[in-house]
Protein backbone atom coordinates (compact mmCIF):
# COMPACT_ATOMS: atom_id res chain seq x y z
CA UNK A 1 0.00 0.00 0.00
CA UNK A 2 1.67 3.31 -0.94
CA UNK A 3 2.31 5.63 1.90
CA UNK A 4 -0.01 8.66 2.78
CA UNK A 5 2.85 10.92 1.76
CA UNK A 6 3.73 9.01 -1.39
CA UNK A 7 -0.45 9.54 -2.47
CA UNK A 8 0.17 13.50 -1.98
CA UNK A 9 3.03 13.96 -4.61
CA UNK A 10 2.30 14.90 -7.90
CA UNK A 11 3.30 12.70 -11.15
CA UNK A 12 6.80 13.67 -12.35
CA UNK A 13 6.35 14.79 -15.87
CA UNK A 14 4.01 17.66 -14.39
CA UNK A 15 4.88 20.67 -14.49
CA UNK A 16 3.23 24.67 -13.71
CA UNK A 17 3.09 26.61 -16.41
CA UNK A 18 1.98 30.10 -17.45
CA UNK A 19 0.55 29.55 -21.21
CA UNK A 20 -1.42 32.10 -23.39
CA UNK A 21 -4.81 31.88 -23.62
CA UNK A 22 -5.12 31.31 -26.91
CA UNK A 23 -2.83 27.81 -26.45
CA UNK A 24 -4.67 26.79 -22.89
CA UNK A 25 -8.08 26.39 -24.31
CA UNK A 26 -6.74 24.43 -27.46
CA UNK A 27 -6.99 20.97 -27.61
CA UNK A 28 -3.94 19.66 -25.99
CA UNK A 29 -2.97 16.47 -27.92
CA UNK A 30 -2.39 19.15 -30.97
CA UNK A 31 0.24 21.35 -28.71
CA UNK A 32 3.64 19.53 -28.80
CA UNK A 33 7.04 20.16 -27.63
CA UNK A 34 10.17 20.05 -29.57
CA UNK A 35 13.32 21.00 -29.36
CA UNK A 36 15.09 23.26 -32.20
CA UNK A 37 18.30 24.81 -32.89
CA UNK A 38 18.65 28.76 -30.84
CA UNK A 39 19.67 30.88 -33.66
CA UNK A 40 21.77 32.61 -31.73
CA UNK A 41 23.67 30.18 -29.13
CA UNK A 42 23.24 27.00 -32.00
CA UNK A 43 22.34 25.16 -28.98
CA UNK A 44 19.27 22.99 -28.23
CA UNK A 45 16.23 24.78 -26.75
CA UNK A 46 12.34 24.04 -26.09
CA UNK A 47 9.68 25.45 -27.94
CA UNK A 48 5.60 24.70 -27.96
CA UNK A 49 4.39 24.17 -30.97
CA UNK A 50 0.59 24.82 -31.58
CA UNK A 51 -0.49 22.54 -34.90
CA UNK A 52 -3.77 23.87 -34.75
CA UNK A 53 -2.62 27.33 -34.88
CA UNK A 54 0.60 26.86 -36.10
CA UNK A 55 2.15 29.12 -33.72
CA UNK A 56 5.95 28.55 -31.71
CA UNK A 57 6.66 29.65 -28.26
CA UNK A 58 9.93 29.39 -26.57
CA UNK A 59 9.43 27.87 -23.11
CA UNK A 60 11.87 29.61 -20.94
CA UNK A 61 12.26 28.40 -16.97
CA UNK A 62 12.23 30.38 -13.86
CA UNK A 63 13.63 27.83 -10.55
CA UNK A 64 14.77 28.61 -6.97
CA UNK A 65 16.14 25.99 -4.51
CA UNK A 66 14.02 25.21 -2.46
CA UNK A 67 10.33 25.23 -3.72
CA UNK A 68 7.48 23.47 -4.44
CA UNK A 69 4.11 23.79 -5.77
CA UNK A 70 0.90 22.46 -3.97
CA UNK A 71 -1.53 21.37 -6.61
CA UNK A 72 -4.79 20.71 -5.26
CA UNK A 73 -4.34 18.08 -2.51
CA UNK A 74 -0.49 17.60 -4.01
CA UNK A 75 2.39 18.80 -3.75
CA UNK A 76 4.02 19.11 -6.67
CA UNK A 77 8.25 18.98 -5.67
CA UNK A 78 9.72 20.70 -9.04
CA UNK A 79 9.15 24.52 -7.98
CA UNK A 80 10.13 25.65 -11.04
CA UNK A 81 7.78 27.41 -13.49
CA UNK A 82 7.48 27.43 -16.60
CA UNK A 83 7.12 30.35 -18.87
CA UNK A 84 5.81 30.41 -22.65
CA UNK A 85 6.64 33.67 -24.66
CA UNK A 86 5.60 33.89 -28.63
CA UNK A 87 8.51 33.47 -31.16
CA UNK A 88 8.83 34.67 -34.82
CA UNK A 89 9.31 31.46 -36.70
CA UNK A 90 11.40 33.02 -39.23
CA UNK A 91 13.74 33.67 -36.72
CA UNK A 92 14.55 30.29 -36.13
CA UNK A 93 14.64 29.27 -40.08
CA UNK A 94 17.13 32.44 -40.43
CA UNK A 95 20.52 29.85 -39.64
CA UNK A 96 19.18 27.61 -42.06
CA UNK A 97 18.54 29.64 -44.92
CA UNK A 98 22.18 31.35 -44.35
CA UNK A 99 23.85 27.84 -45.35
CA UNK A 100 22.61 28.43 -48.40
CA UNK A 101 22.01 32.11 -48.95
CA UNK A 102 23.58 31.37 -52.72
CA UNK A 103 21.22 28.78 -53.98
CA UNK A 104 17.46 28.73 -54.30
CA UNK A 105 16.32 25.47 -52.96
CA UNK A 106 12.81 24.23 -52.16
CA UNK A 107 11.82 25.13 -47.65
CA UNK A 108 11.35 21.52 -47.18
CA UNK A 109 15.53 20.69 -48.49
CA UNK A 110 16.55 23.45 -46.16
CA UNK A 111 14.52 22.61 -43.19
CA UNK A 112 16.67 19.85 -42.73
CA UNK A 113 18.92 18.76 -39.62
CA UNK A 114 20.19 15.75 -38.14
CA UNK A 115 20.30 16.72 -34.71
CA UNK A 116 17.34 18.56 -34.54
CA UNK A 117 15.13 17.15 -37.17
CA UNK A 118 12.17 18.78 -35.43
CA UNK A 119 12.76 21.61 -37.44
CA UNK A 120 10.98 20.77 -40.85
CA UNK A 121 8.42 21.21 -38.78
CA UNK A 122 8.91 25.21 -38.89
CA UNK A 123 7.75 25.07 -42.92
CA UNK A 124 4.04 24.72 -41.44
CA UNK A 125 4.51 27.72 -39.30
CA UNK A 126 5.26 30.36 -43.01
CA UNK A 127 3.60 31.28 -45.61
CA UNK A 128 5.11 32.32 -48.31
CA UNK A 129 4.20 35.75 -48.22
CA UNK A 130 6.10 35.52 -44.41
CA UNK A 131 9.26 33.98 -46.08
CA UNK A 132 9.20 36.69 -49.00
CA UNK A 133 9.75 39.70 -46.54
CA UNK A 134 13.47 37.87 -46.22
CA UNK A 135 14.00 36.02 -49.39
CA UNK A 136 14.29 36.65 -52.88
CA UNK A 137 11.80 33.54 -54.59
CA UNK A 138 11.50 31.65 -57.77
CA UNK A 139 8.82 28.90 -59.12
CA UNK A 140 5.08 28.21 -59.10
CA UNK A 141 2.20 27.93 -56.42
CA UNK A 142 3.49 24.04 -56.14
CA UNK A 143 7.05 24.36 -55.97
CA UNK A 144 9.03 27.73 -54.42
CA UNK A 145 12.73 28.12 -53.95
CA UNK A 146 14.15 30.54 -51.68
CA UNK A 147 17.54 32.47 -51.45
CA UNK A 148 17.74 34.61 -48.49
CA UNK A 149 18.10 38.30 -49.47
CA UNK A 150 20.65 40.44 -47.05
CA UNK A 151 19.04 44.03 -48.05
CA UNK A 152 15.35 42.53 -47.09
CA UNK A 153 16.49 40.79 -43.91
CA UNK A 154 17.82 43.96 -42.81
CA UNK A 155 14.74 45.89 -43.66
CA UNK A 156 12.71 43.51 -42.29
CA UNK A 157 14.56 43.03 -38.90
CA UNK A 158 14.52 47.49 -38.75
CA UNK A 159 10.72 47.23 -39.27
CA UNK A 160 10.26 45.07 -36.29
CA UNK A 161 12.79 46.78 -33.90
CA UNK A 162 10.67 50.55 -34.43
CA UNK A 163 7.27 47.97 -34.49
CA UNK A 164 7.81 46.87 -31.12
CA UNK A 165 9.99 50.35 -29.91
CA UNK A 166 7.00 52.06 -30.21
CA UNK A 167 4.74 49.78 -28.31
CA UNK A 168 7.02 49.71 -25.44
CA UNK A 169 6.90 53.53 -25.12
CA UNK A 170 3.43 53.36 -25.47
CA UNK A 171 3.54 50.88 -22.71
CA UNK A 172 5.58 52.98 -20.64
CA UNK A 173 8.36 50.56 -20.04
CA UNK A 174 11.61 52.21 -19.30
CA UNK A 175 14.51 51.71 -21.46
CA UNK A 176 16.67 54.23 -20.43
CA UNK A 177 20.42 54.04 -19.60
CA UNK A 178 20.20 53.87 -15.89
CA UNK A 179 19.23 50.95 -13.70
CA UNK A 180 15.66 50.55 -12.64
CA UNK A 181 13.46 48.22 -11.49
CA UNK A 182 11.16 46.63 -14.16
CA UNK A 183 8.25 46.49 -11.41
CA UNK A 184 8.75 50.60 -10.63
CA UNK A 185 6.10 52.74 -12.00
CA UNK A 186 7.86 55.80 -14.18
CA UNK A 187 5.68 59.67 -13.68
CA UNK A 188 4.47 60.50 -16.95
CA UNK A 189 6.33 63.76 -16.94
CA UNK A 190 9.38 61.57 -17.22
CA UNK A 191 10.07 62.06 -20.70
CA UNK A 192 13.88 60.99 -20.28
CA UNK A 193 13.51 58.47 -22.48
CA UNK A 194 14.44 58.94 -26.05
CA UNK A 195 13.59 57.17 -29.19
CA UNK A 196 17.12 56.21 -29.82
CA UNK A 197 17.00 54.59 -25.99
CA UNK A 198 14.05 52.41 -26.93
CA UNK A 199 15.41 51.63 -30.48
CA UNK A 200 18.69 50.40 -28.48
CA UNK A 201 16.34 48.42 -25.92
CA UNK A 202 14.50 46.66 -28.61
CA UNK A 203 17.34 45.88 -30.50
CA UNK A 204 19.03 44.05 -27.37
CA UNK A 205 15.85 42.13 -26.91
CA UNK A 206 15.82 41.05 -30.76
CA UNK A 207 19.43 40.37 -30.97
CA UNK A 208 18.93 37.27 -28.99
CA UNK A 209 17.40 35.61 -32.01
CA UNK A 210 19.93 37.04 -34.60
CA UNK A 211 24.03 35.68 -35.54
CA UNK A 212 26.41 38.47 -34.91
CA UNK A 213 27.37 38.77 -38.56
CA UNK A 214 23.15 39.76 -38.94
CA UNK A 215 23.82 41.84 -35.33
CA UNK A 216 26.58 43.64 -37.27
CA UNK A 217 24.37 44.58 -40.17
CA UNK A 218 21.65 46.09 -38.44
CA UNK A 219 23.42 47.99 -35.90
CA UNK A 220 25.90 50.05 -39.32
CA UNK A 221 22.55 50.11 -40.74
CA UNK A 222 20.11 51.82 -37.90
CA UNK A 223 23.32 53.17 -36.63
CA UNK A 224 23.02 51.37 -33.30
CA UNK A 225 26.16 52.55 -31.36
CA UNK A 226 26.48 49.61 -28.75
CA UNK A 227 26.73 50.61 -24.73
CA UNK A 228 28.63 48.81 -22.06
CA UNK A 229 26.12 48.01 -19.47
CA UNK A 230 27.07 48.87 -15.94
CA UNK A 231 26.68 45.73 -13.53
CA UNK A 232 25.07 47.04 -9.97
CA UNK A 233 27.24 46.65 -7.49
CA UNK A 234 25.40 43.44 -5.56
CA UNK A 235 26.08 41.54 -8.56
CA UNK A 236 29.45 42.67 -9.01
CA UNK A 237 30.28 41.65 -5.31
CA UNK A 238 29.21 37.83 -6.08
CA UNK A 239 31.00 37.53 -9.55
CA UNK A 240 34.40 39.13 -8.10
CA UNK A 241 36.40 36.68 -5.97
CA UNK A 242 36.40 37.19 -1.81
CA UNK A 243 39.52 39.66 -1.02
CA UNK A 244 41.16 38.76 2.44
CA UNK A 245 40.83 42.89 3.52
CA UNK A 246 40.13 46.43 1.49
CA UNK A 247 42.11 47.09 -0.94
CA UNK A 248 41.23 50.65 -1.60
CA UNK A 249 43.24 53.77 0.22
CA UNK A 250 40.92 55.29 2.25
CA UNK A 251 43.03 58.00 4.00
CA UNK A 252 42.44 59.76 0.78
CA UNK A 253 38.92 61.08 1.92
CA UNK A 254 40.53 61.98 5.33
CA UNK A 255 43.52 64.71 4.55
CA UNK A 256 46.52 63.87 7.44
CA UNK A 257 45.11 67.02 8.75
CA UNK A 258 41.79 66.08 9.55
CA UNK A 259 43.36 62.62 10.48
CA UNK A 260 45.17 64.35 13.53
CA UNK A 261 42.05 66.60 14.32
CA UNK A 262 40.34 63.18 14.95
CA UNK A 263 42.95 61.58 17.13
CA UNK A 264 43.27 64.82 19.56
CA UNK A 265 39.59 64.42 19.74
CA UNK A 266 39.48 61.30 20.92
CA UNK A 267 42.45 62.28 23.47
CA UNK A 268 40.46 65.20 24.38
CA UNK A 269 37.13 62.78 25.37
CA UNK A 270 39.04 60.73 27.52
CA UNK A 271 41.17 63.82 29.39
CA UNK A 272 38.08 65.44 30.14
CA UNK A 273 36.50 65.59 33.93
CA UNK A 274 34.26 63.34 35.28
CA UNK A 275 30.44 63.82 36.25
CA UNK A 276 30.12 63.15 40.16
CA UNK A 277 28.45 59.89 39.41
CA UNK A 278 31.34 58.76 37.62
CA UNK A 279 33.32 59.52 40.26
CA UNK A 280 31.43 57.77 43.01
CA UNK A 281 31.27 54.87 41.06
CA UNK A 282 35.51 54.92 40.48
CA UNK A 283 35.58 54.46 44.10
CA UNK A 284 33.59 51.36 44.37
CA UNK A 285 35.42 48.39 45.57
CA UNK A 286 35.34 45.85 42.43
CA UNK A 287 37.26 43.19 44.00
CA UNK A 288 34.09 40.31 44.00
CA UNK A 289 32.47 42.15 41.56
CA UNK A 290 31.98 39.41 38.17
CA UNK A 291 31.32 40.94 34.91
CA UNK A 292 28.04 40.63 33.30
CA UNK A 293 29.54 38.71 30.81
CA UNK A 294 30.35 36.27 32.76
CA UNK A 295 26.84 34.41 33.82
CA UNK A 296 27.02 33.03 29.96
CA UNK A 297 30.14 31.00 29.91
CA UNK A 298 29.84 27.93 31.96
CA UNK A 299 32.54 27.68 34.84
CA UNK A 300 35.28 25.38 34.09
CA UNK A 301 35.71 24.57 37.84
CA UNK A 302 31.92 23.37 37.93
CA UNK A 303 32.39 20.61 35.06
Amino acid sequence: MASAANQNKCPQNQWVAILPAAIANTNGSKNRIITLRHPRFDIGCQFLLCQESHSLFEIMEFKEEPRSWFVNNTVQQNGALLISTPVDPIFMILPYLAKVKDKFIPMDQILMDDKFPSCSRLYDCVSANDLAKVCECKGSEDLFAYRLSTDKLIGWIQRKIERVADDLRHLGVYAGTGSQSETFTRSSKDSSTSKDDYIKYTFGLISDYLSKDICALVEKKMNITSQKIEMPPSKKLKQETKSQGPTDDYTKFNPPSTLAAQVQSSHDDKARKLTSSERKLKKVDKTNIKSISSYFFRDKKAS
